[in-house]
């Protein structure tokens, strides 16, 4: 047996012993309670903090949702120091933050669900904002925020747009009745200096409420370009937000929040990771394949190495990720803005009426060396030829929806509908195999493309109480979506006037699920629930807009669809005397048609160079099993853990890639195993002095491969597992007053790791992968008024 079969059949093993010993050890908590201690146990407070979420579009309390959702309130964002999208992986378990060519290319993986860098698929996990679904150009802004929820597995008949994986809410907070605020400033390593401070204005009490909020980051590179000699991963951010809520009458709120954001700083790059010596690239980059035209070569490319590229790869694996030599600058800048308004109106104590509209406007420009090398092998963006790397991304949606009850509240229900238009534009400004000054350089095969998609659906969802402790329920959607697509004039299928009226699609179909909550007792619920869900198709705007799909040289690509069985139970009580909080959930997943990027060089019917281009994947399955666990065995000490353990595979693995079949796997984006361990100690100090906590989270993955060809055309591209330490000091209310003070250090044994990369094997015989942060620490002072 290999070893890699033996780890496999381990880590199966230890995940069926931990489901079964979790369902008999609160079997036996589950044992019928006498209706005193029921109510003795519903009357005392939560140990770990009550947490309303709006996993079902509302408010009920985390324990009571009976599907898998981990949820972060404001305090616990800043006791975990959850500032950003890495920050969230490490405390969710099973979320995978997936980076790509730079630290602002990122995208969310959930249940083996994600998307491919330069890939004109949707996301399989989608970010919401106030429960408006954006599309991000940039890393997110945390700042003011109310609660942080991660809902996994497919979803539809809930939120604004079907998806295959997930969903990630953030609320911002909202305007209250206190005339209040707080002020927060930060100092660190890499000089960092952020400020933040909040105002909370009540203009006519309980009628009009205001809340103001901003923040400014500075901090500097945490990689070197030694080529360029400029820090790589520089920050610098500013972000404003006001947030405004009206309530005419008792019975009608709106609340109308705007946020504008703006990021300049340089991009933390993707540096060669290996090289395949018998490659085109790495012979033509050598004294071997140009000959006596190497020392010219060398000589008008300061910076390469005169031994070659895989000389090069060599000693860059030795210094490490974190100084490189990159022949292109790597300049961001972004630019982002969001509204929405939110109007809910209770017609009746049993009838509610909700109306979300939201618009947001996001644009990014980039320069980068996709390489990841001083040799010019490919490169988008700036240099005396390219203007930079644009995307953008403009949407707006409306949804409608109306709550109620009825049957004596045994039936709780929502019926809605919903309008979504997103238009993406793309400029990918490339220039590839520059040999200047030997060669003349020849004209980049720059690619301009537009889509547009159109999104109408309408839902109704339901839970009944069949008695007082078992419910059923279930949801219908039906989604149309319609898809175009145009190659515009800096273009080179444009110019030749390849498509000049686009190409367009309609695509339609279903999403349900299904499901029963058993509420064992006061402190545990049982579930089990079916769902299934479906993610558009669309069109390869990164070639020639032909009919069919990339199998017969065509741009379509089919929808993704899936479904899965969940089964979990929560439980948030004691045992013994000992406050315990658990909560485990296993399934399947069975996925259709899955949409995967795969890198291809394009030379009919025009040499367009590397391209990415999404395929369907016939079929795989994933299997999983996920938990989260506290425990307070004192007063003063809280101990927890959350671990995931993922098994994705491609079932069916064959594309035919313009008449070339391939074989995709292993399955990409997706640690066989993640988990992490906190301890916290809080300790009341003498005197009126305040508080003291120490956390300290260690936070383990292993490793997973970000190629989907890993296998046949792209060797390679699989990234070591990791683990990294983060710890934190608080003193909070210092001396009695309003003023706390923190000291946090993430990474902090300065561990090297990876987040992901380019795998361009398959098309330039070489991988990148961009390295995690290093330790990273500082100091902070908030003062609340």
């Amino acid at each position: 047996m290999s070893n890699t079969n033996k780890t496999l059949r381990i880590y199966a093993t230890e995940g069926k012993m931990i489901l079964l010993g979790s369902i008999s050890l609160l079997a036996m908590i589950a044992t019928p309670v006498s209706a005193q201690q029921a109510s003795a146990d519903e009357a005392e407070a939560d140990e770990f903090g009550t947490i309303t979420v709006t996993a079902r579009r509302r408010d009920e309390t985390l324990d009571k949702v009976p599907a898998s959702v981990s949820a972060f309130s404001t305090e616990q964002l800043a006791a975990r120091s959850i500032s950003t999208e890495s920050d969230l992986q490490r405390a969710v378990p099973g979320l995978t933050i997936r980076e790509s060519l730079s630290s602002n290319q990122l995208n969310y993986s959930l249940r083996g669900q994600s998307v491919d860098a330069y890939s004109s698929s949707s996301p399989g996990v989608l970010p919401y904002f106030n429960e408006f679904q954006v599309t991000t150009t940039s890393a997110t802004s945390f700042i003011d925020l109310e609660s942080v929820q991660v809902i996994k597995g497919p979803q539809g008949t809930l939120f604004g747009r079907n998806t295959t994986g997930g969903a990630v809410l953030y609320g911002t907070a909202k305007p209250t009745n206190d005339l209040s605020g707080f002020a927060k400033a930060r100092i660190g390593n890499y000089d960092l200096r952020e400020g933040e401070l909040v105002l909370n204005l009540p203009l006519v009490t309980d009628r009009v409420l205001v809340r103001l909020a901003g923040s400014i980051l500075r901090r500097d590179g945490f990689m070197y370009d030694d080529l360029n000699d400029v820090d790589l991963g520089r920050d610098s951010a500013q972000t404003g937000r006001i947030s405004v809520l009206l309530r005419p009458s008792d019975r009608l709120e709106n609340i109308t929040m705007f946020q504008y954001n703006s990021t300049n700083g340089t991009n933390a790059g993707s540096p060669i990771f290996n090289v395949y010596p018998a490659s085109v690239t790495a012979i033509t980059y050598s004294p071997l394949g140009l000959g006596p035209g190497w020392p010219i070569y060398v000589a008008g490319n300061p910076g390469v190495d005169p031994a070659g590229l895989a000389s090069f790869a060599a000693a860059q694996a030795l210094r490490g990720p974190y100084r490189v030599s990159f022949n292109s600058d790597s300049e961001h800048r972004g630019r982002s803005k969001i509204l929405t308004n939110t109007t809910t109106f209770e017609a009746s104590d049993d009838i509610t009426l909700k109306n979300i509209v939201g618009y947001s406007y996001g644009r990014s420009a980039d320069s980068t060396d996709v390489d990841g090398t001083p040799y010019a092998i490919y490169s988008n963006g700036l240099d005396e030829l390219h203007d930079r790397q644009v995307f953008s991304a403009k949407q707006w949606s409306e949804e409608f929806q109306l709550q109620g009850k009825a049957f004596d509240s045994r039936l709780e229900y929502i019926v809605g509908g919903y309008l979504g238009y997103e238009k993406k534009y793309f400029y990918i400004p490339t220039s590839f195999f520059d040999l200047r000054p030997l060669v003349p350089t020849v004209p980049g095969a720059d690619k301009e493309n537009v889509q547009i998609s159109k999104n109408q659906g309408l839902f109704v969802h339901g839970s009944y109480g069949i008695n007082d402790q078992l419910k059923f329920t279930a949801g219908f959607r039906y989604t149309w979506e319609q898809v175009r697509a145009n190659h515009l004039p800096r273009s080179l299928y444009g110019q030749l006037g390849f498509a000049p009226n686009g190409i367009r699609e309609t695509f339609s179909k279903p999403s349900w699920n299904v499901g029963l909550e058993y509420q064992a007792n006061s402190d545990l619920l049982l579930y089990v629930t079916h769902r299934g869900s479906w993610r558009s198709g669309g069109f390869n705007t990164n070639s020639q807009l032909a009919p069919g799909s990339i199998a017969v040289g065509g741009a379509l690509f089919l929808p993704e669809t899936t479904k899965d069985i969940e089964a979990g139970l929560k439980y948030n009580g004691s045992l013994g005397n000992t406050p315990l909080r658990f909560n485990v959930a296993a399934y399947n997943q069975w996925v259709d048609n899955i949409q995967r990027a795969v890198y291809v060089n394009i030379t009919t019917p025009i040499p367009l160079g590397p391209t990415a281009l999404t395929a369907n994947v016939p079929q795989a399955k994933i299997t999983g099993i996920e938990l989260e666990a506290e425990i307070r065995p004192a007063s003063w000490l809280t101990l927890g853990a959350n671990f995931a353990y993922t098994d994705a595979r491609f079932n069916k693995n064959i594309v035919t890639l313009f008449g070339v079949t391939t074989a995709f796997g292993p399955f990409p984006d997706t640690p066989k195993t993640t988990g992490s361990i906190f301890a916290q100690i809080s300790v009341p100090l003498a005197g009126d002095m305040g508080e003291m906590s120490f956390r300290g989270d260690f936070y383990s993955q292993s490793k997973f491969f970000y190629s989907s060809v890993n296998n046949t055309i792209n060797p390679g591209s699989v990234l070591p597992g990791y683990s990294v330490a983060n710890f934190r000091v608080n003193w909070n209310e210092i001396s009695g007053s309003k003023v706390s003070a923190a000291f946090f250090v993430k990474n902090a044994f300065n561990k090297t790791y990876y987040t992901g990369g380019l795998a361009l094997g398959s098309v330039l015989g070489l991988n990148t992968a961009i390295p995690g942060r290093p330790r990273m620490y500082g100091a902070e002072v908030s003062v609340n008024f």
